[in-house]
């Protein structure tokens, strides 16, 4: 679920990505 692009922003960013997730 880490994605470059998800990690670019802030953390919380990619962490309330849901979608990368499942």
């Amino acid at each position: 679920f880490l994605d470059n692009n998800k990690l670019t922003g802030s953390m919380p960013d990619w962490i309330f990505s849901s979608n990368d997730f499942l």
